[in-house]
């Protein structure tokens, strides 16, 4: 399987969440940024750049007039991000998040993407794969009878 890493932001003021995306991302109030922070007077035209690179997300102040702060601490030259960080561009502030996504390559034979659990199950025969921890619990305390017999199937293993 293959580590793809999906960066993203959620403003602190209104939630609103900004998906980095390609290698080099630019933020700022510029029309022309990737990300457009339009509104803000604090906000250079570009401000920041997040970069991929090595496995992991960078952000870059590019000479803004307000800095840009990464848990409280300016930064002056690229800082690799972790996922929680506070990142404050002059006043706009926001957290970053990484998830990590596994993929099979392209060239993958069906078989083997079929049986990747340690055990040798076929995914498709998983019912943890087919209902999920979360819809578990809800349903193990509350059965539903749709889907008594997928709990009890569950429950065997």
């Amino acid at each position: 399987m293959e580590k793809i890493k999906k960066g993203y932001f959620v403003t602190v003021r209104g939630g609103a969440k900004i998906y980095i995306i390609g290698d080099e991302f630019i933020i700022g109030k510029s029309r022309t940024a990737d990300c457009e922070l339009a509104g803000n007077p604090s906000i250079s035209r570009k401000h920041a750049k997040v970069m991929y690179k090595k496995g992991g997300f960078y952000i870059q102040d590019l000479g803004s007039l307000n800095h840009t702060y990464v848990n409280g601490q300016m930064i002056q030259e690229p800082t690799l991000m972790f996922d929680g960080d506070l990142i404050k561009l002059a006043d706009e502030e926001m957290v970053f998040h990484m998830e990590t996504e596994y993929v099979a390559p392209a060239n993958t034979p069906k078989k083997d993407m079929e049986t990747s659990r340690s055990d040798g199950m076929k995914l498709s025969e998983d019912p943890f794969a087919l209902l999920g921890k979360a819809y578990y619990r809800k349903y193990k305390s509350n059965p539903d009878p749709e889907f008594a017999a997928i709990i009890r199937m569950i429950e065997r293993q």
